[in-house]
């Protein structure tokens, strides 16, 4: 079997790795990147589509050329595969009118990956040519392969990130454009009401800038000038390597996840996949995906709820919890296991 997966490996996000080694070791040929699907003439049995807004933006938002590139590939006998991150991507794009794009898109796949079972019925009463199409319930997959050999322990990781070592650190995490960072800072400020001791940590890309040369000298600014000032958090700005990530992790008592809206979350997989406790809203299909967690949910922006979460972890004295089921369930093999069994 021939698996061709249109999009390009990011070195900063594994999940496409994991997933793509998970098949190999199945005996899966893999094609993956973007540029077969417009000028390759290999004809694959499945395509597995991944958010399809990095490959539509690699297109140029040619929306005629993708419609016909997909008709060449189905009307040729390939299996058309989506998995849902989201319900539509967080990308604003001024060249298409997505929401309509992604509709017409949808309409053409033979079957649906969720990470939940919430996620199903999102999914149908959305886009009603769903109804009949074949929908299956896949664990997100855990980050082990990516961390596994990393063993700093929370002071360590403290030490490193030159974090203070007594406070109780929370953690917001990932693409900080997509994650109401306005909301986590009401939420920080309650809680630093309440008790001196709780230190805010946020870490990701900033919502205003992207990669340019300039931005990365405003991220080196604020990352070595301006948190010398701070007291009460540290804003660690820009992409961050595994080994960063680990830490990050390691150095929190708790990860807040402030986000307004939502289907699944790799953030909760990188906690549970440490065993770092964390809170989130009940949104799309958090709570699926915090089974086996040590976690509590809060009523979206509510910020007198995720305060109340916050601070019931906290006052737990659970520093990391037992992950092992999470581990188990989790895992690209039974990810991948349950895609093959359908194809």
């Amino acid at each position: 079997m021939i698996i061709y997966i249109p999009k390009d490996i990011d070195v900063y996000n594994t999940h496409l790795k994991n997933l793509t080694k998970a098949y190999v070791d199945k005996g899966v040929e893999m094609i993956v990147g973007y540029e077969t699907f417009i000028y390759g003439s290999i004809l694959p049995d499945v395509i597995h589509f991944h958010m399809v807004d990095g490959l539509i933006s690699f297109m140029k938002y040619d929306e005629r050329l993708f419609f016909e590139r997909l008709d060449y590939f189905k009307n040729r006998g390939a299996k058309l595969v989506y998995t849902a991150h989201d319900i539509l991507t967080p990308w604003k794009f001024n060249e298409i009118d997505y929401p309509t794009f992604f509709s017409r898109f949808i309409d053409y796949i033979d079957v649906m990956i969720h990470h939940g079972q919430n996620s199903i019925e999102i999914h149908k009463n959305k886009f009603p040519s769903l109804q009949n199409k074949t929908h299956i319930v896949c664990p997100h997959g855990n980050y082990l392969s990516d961390m596994r050999n990393y063993n700093e322990n929370k002071d360590t990781a403290r030490l490193l990130l030159k974090l203070p070592k007594k406070k109780k650190i929370v953690l917001v995490f990932g693409q900080l454009q997509f994650k109401n960072t306005a909301f986590a800072n009401k939420v920080f400020q309650i809680l630093r009401k309440e008790n001196k001791d709780y230190f805010f940590l946020m870490a990701g890309v900033y919502p205003l800038f992207r990669y340019n040369g300039l931005n990365i000298v405003l991220y080196k600014l604020n990352n070595r000038l301006l948190n010398k000032f701070r007291l009460r958090k540290k804003l660690v700005l820009g992409r961050v390597t595994n080994y960063e990530t680990y830490l990050l992790f390691k150095a929190s008592d708790v990860v807040l996840l402030p986000h307004k809206s939502g289907l699944t979350s790799g953030i909760i997989a990188m906690a549970a996949t440490l065993g770092i406790p964390f809170v989130y809203p009940n949104i799309g299909v958090f709570e699926e995906q915090a089974n086996y967690c040590f976690a509590e949910k809060y009523e979206r922006e509510n910020k007198n709820s995720a305060c109340n979460s916050i601070n019931k972890i906290i006052n737990s004295g659970i520093q990391v919890f037992d992950n092992s089921k999470w581990l188990v369930f989790n895992n690209w093999e039974n990810h991948v296991d349950k895609i093959l069994s359908i194809l």
